[in-house]
């Protein structure tokens, strides 16, 4: 049983780490094209998109203790 709940913490923490990096992405790809649009558009993109980085290292951050406090036990 502590095997099969150290893997799900595996699983749960590349995915977290995954979903983290695409909440990145998408916050940079947000901001080009708005700032491609315009210049105003491109103010409340800023704002959004350091919202985004901001909840993807909060969410890097739980993965990353995951990893510390469940899985590298197995090592």
């Amino acid at each position: 049983m502590q095997h099969l709940s150290r893997f799900a913490f595996a699983c749960a923490s590349v995915m977290l780490m995954l979903l983290a990096l695409l909440l990145l992405t998408f916050g940079m790809v947000n901001l080009l094209s708005a700032l491609g649009h315009s210049w105003h558009a491109g103010r409340n993109a800023i704002l959004q998109a350091i919202s985004y980085v901001v909840i993807a290292v909060a969410v890097f951050d739980v993965a990353k203790y995951f990893v510390e406090e469940n899985i590298s036990a197995l090592f």
